[in-house]
């Protein structure tokens, strides 16, 4: 249950945001652990995570996967939590790396997801379905530069599809021809609500769910950031009807790497999103 988008920036790389919806219920994830080698914020069920940034010059963002309505879908024996797969990916020195490790993972004892890595030049989508799903598919590549079209991932614990339509009409509404607008436009967009269909907003509200914080990833050359935004109650969160050009009051925290050296790029094997 997540939504993400990334533009590029003028003046190279790009910037990734992150929405992550959750249940009502779950306890907020209110630590970023930051360190020389890597940062992310950390889910105090799991202990894992869902975006993070890596001296190597790489992020990550996960999204779960819902062919079908969460609920329906069958659990795997002893299943590790998808949280734990970023951890497994943060000394990986390229994306190259990446994606032997992923490859090698034993996705069985996951549940689905997507996972995005990139760094100032590449994006990659790594992808595992479950069984009767597709299961592991293709790695999907695409070269970062200024003036490349913005890229959408997209999930619902509904189904995936329930969504699909109202997160891609809003996507393609959001940006102007002009890319030195994007950065803005996305910002407003992960703001943005579906009136009278909440449950498929960026900003997503149901009875048993809601958007609860923004990740946002900022990988240039030179540098990587994280900034993570918890909305950790209602009146801290966008709530529909609210202006999504308006800053929400949030709790933030940030942290940023100097990369070591640059990634080497895609796996061979990757092929063009």
């Amino acid at each position: 249950m997540c939504t993400a988008t990334l533009v590029p920036l003028a003046q190279g790389g790009a910037r990734l945001l992150h929405n992550r919806d959750e249940q009502r219920d779950r306890p907020p994830a209110t630590n970023l652990r930051a360190t020389a080698h890597a940062a992310y914020p950390i889910d105090p069920v799991s202990s894992g995570t869902w975006a993070a940034i890596s001296r190597y010059g790489l992020a990550f963002a996960l999204l779960n996967r819902n062919p079908q309505p969460a609920h329906e879908l069958p659990r795997p024996q002893n299943a590790h939590s998808r949280g734990a797969v970023i951890p497994g990916m943060l000394d990986a020195p390229s994306l190259d790396d990446v994606v032997l490790r992923f490859d090698a993972l034993d996705a069985e004892r996951f549940m689905p997801f997507d996972l995005i890595a990139l760094d100032a030049a590449h994006a990659l989508t790594l992808t595992w379905m479950g069984p009767g799903f597709g299961g592991r598919r293709a790695p999907r590549f695409h070269t970062i530069q200024p003036g490349t079209p913005p890229t959408l991932w997209s999930s619902s614990g509904l189904g995936d599809d329930v969504v699909e339509a109202d997160r891609q009409a809003a996507f393609a509404r959001a940006f102007s021809p002009s890319p030195a607008d994007w950065p803005d436009q996305q910002t407003i967009l992960h703001r943005s609500f579906s009136p009278g269909r909440e449950f498929a907003g960026f900003c997503m509200h149901r009875q048993d769910a809601r958007t609860v914080s923004q990740t946002e990833l900022l990988v240039t050359p030179d540098k990587l950031e994280l900034t993570y935004r918890l909305w950790n109650d209602g009146a801290h969160a966008p709530a529909p009807g609210s202006d999504p050009a308006s800053p929400s009051p949030a709790t933030a925290q940030h942290a940023s790497l100097t990369p070591v050296g640059a990634a080497r790029g895609p796996h061979p094997r990757a092929r063009l999103a």
